[in-house]
């Protein structure tokens, strides 16, 4: 089985990689793949982040989303453990895409089984209003989805 987790690193994001490491191990048998998706290029062309940012800034932004990806992904790995093979990736998309398209373009360019991706927990509707991700891969992504919840404190 081939599984594709999209994290962000949220509390959401690392239940997604607990999730998807429990599922390979049970099975004994797959593959995890990492993904951070970048969204820096889309954010300040876009100003999605409320904040404009000048073209001139963008390679050191990216430089710099690009080092805190691969600290997401390092931190998923020591969650998944050992005893499941992993790959990793951060993708920046050069065309604007939303998150959810990207996430899906990636399953289906790696043929995967299932999508895992957190939630952020929010309610209905504050998660329509706020365009959730999850929402948007479960009725997009070329494979099922699965969608898994912070833990309550």
């Amino acid at each position: 089985m081939k599984i594709l987790v999209a994290t962000d690193g949220s509390p959401g994001g690392r239940e997604a990689v607990k999730f998807a490491a429990r599922l390979l191990r049970s099975l004994r048998s797959g593959r995890a793949h990492l993904l951070v998706v970048g969204t820096c290029r889309r954010n300040s062309i876009l100003g999605v982040s409320g904040a404009p940012f000048p073209l001139t800034a963008l390679p050191e932004m990216e430089k710099a989303e690009r080092r805190q990806a691969e600290r997401i992904l390092a931190a998923a790995k020591k969650i998944a453990g050992r005893g499941i093979r992993l790959e990793s990736h951060f993708v920046a998309p050069r065309d604007l895409a939303p998150v959810a398209k990207v996430i899906a373009r990636e399953a289906k360019r790696i043929g995967a089984d299932l999508v895992v991706v957190g939630s952020r927990g929010y309610a209905a509707l504050p998660g329509l209003l706020l365009g959730s991700v999850a929402l948007k891969l479960l009725h997009g992504c070329p494979c099922p989805v699965a969608v898994v919840q912070p833990r309550k404190r």
